[in-house]
């Protein structure tokens, strides 16, 4: 196993126990798209319903430009818990694999897409994203990845391995931690390279790069987003978890919190989406 695995694994069997599927959502470890902001952060805190539908809305936002219809085979990259695999079965009725690199998040995603009575909808497996998948050329009708990609030490390899499997015409449709474009190489170590060290993440791309990597593999750009305001309300979840955390004497996790926080807020880090179609 490779350091760069180990240290992702590591990170989700800690947080994915802790921070991730108890104190952020149950079933998914993505953000949430809000329409309108907050009146208050005060109030906002303390709703988890409005935080919740901010989840649900997330997904419908990035998964509504892919055009899934009823029975169309969708590979989920970074997969998680099957929170959004088992959404989007639910939604669109249609065949889920994901791939994820942590064998716990697998085991669960596994366990909770039976109980729910999906399991013949939507199966899993241990993979790392950037290698070949075991899925035949251009059999997909759809690629979905929810804020995987900052783990993934070689994009361009991930996106040829999306071109392989999609179909000619289908899309890939991803939200991502990303930097702001233009940010200089001090504002990059100053404000991006504490949230790789704390979220265990590789490195973030802008959104010029992912369209450049994208077109080099053969897509087409269809969409782009920074989703801004639409997302800035996660920001004060993330300070009000590194106050938590503080409290709790997890220092280590309160100055994940806040690094990332910070880097929102000043416009440094962004959350983002692209929607990308296989000529």
């Amino acid at each position: 196993m490779k350091s760069y695995q180990a240290r992702v694994i590591r990170h989700y069997e800690v947080g994915g126990a802790v921070l991730y599927l108890q104190l952020w959502h149950p079933n998914h470890i993505h953000f949430g798209y809000f329409d309108e902001l907050p009146e208050s952060r005060e109030a906002f805190i303390v709703d988890l319903e409005q935080f919740y539908r901010g989840i649900d809305r997330m997904m419908d936002v990035v998964t509504a430009p892919a055009g899934i219809g009823s029975g169309d085979h969708v590979i989920d990259a970074g997969c998680g818990v099957g929170g959004a695999a088992r959404w989007v079965v639910r939604r669109y009725g249609a065949r889920v694999t994901g791939f994820d690199l942590t064998p716990a998040q697998i085991e669960k995603a596994t366990a909770r897409t039976r109980d729910a009575g999906l399991g013949e909808h939507a199966r899993f497996g241990v993979a790392d994203c950037t290698d070949p998948w075991p899925v035949a050329a251009r059999s997909v009708d759809a690629i979905m990845s929810f804020e995987s990609s900052q783990y993934f030490p070689d994009r361009q390899r991930f996106i040829q391995e999306c071109a392989r499997v999609l179909k000619p015409g289908k899309r890939v449709v991803a939200s991502a931690w990303m930097r702001r474009d233009g940010m200089s190489l001090d504002e990059y170590i100053r404000d991006i390279q504490p949230i790789c060290h704390h979220w265990s993440a590789w490195s973030l791309e802008s959104l010029a790069s992912y369209a450049r990597m994208f077109e080099d593999a053969g897509f087409e750009i269809e969409e782009s987003e920074d989703f801004d305001l639409h997302a800035l309300p996660n920001a004060w979840r993330m300070e009000h978890a590194q106050t938590y955390f503080g409290f709790l004497g997890l220092q280590e996790w309160s100055e994940s919190c806040r690094c990332l926080a910070r880097a929102w807020e000043s416009g440094s880090f962004v959350l983002g989406r692209i929607c990308a179609v296989r000529k």
